[in-house]
């Protein structure tokens, strides 16, 4: 975990060893936005004209938040 500071990494370390509330809230809360942006992205597409470049976006931006808690408990971040 390069960039992080030793008392930085010891917090991570602690989130991802406990079962602290907020570890399931920001899950959950990665997991519904997920979830917001693909239901974006597919409405998008079902329109016409359809709205490429904007469900391309929505898209993008689903996969950061379903990636972003494994990452966080992988520790690549």
């Amino acid at each position: 975990m390069r960039g992080f500071t030793e008392t930085e990494r010891y917090i991570l370390q602690q989130f991802k060893d406990g079962t602290a509330p907020f570890k399931s809230v920001l899950a959950k809360f990665c997991e519904l936005k997920a979830d917001e942006y693909r239901r974006s992205c597919t409405q998008r597409m079902a329109i016409v004209p359809r709205e490429i470049g904007r469900a391309a976006d929505d898209a993008a931006n689903a996969d950061v938040y379903e990636s972003f808690m494994h990452e966080l408990m992988d520790g690549r971040i």
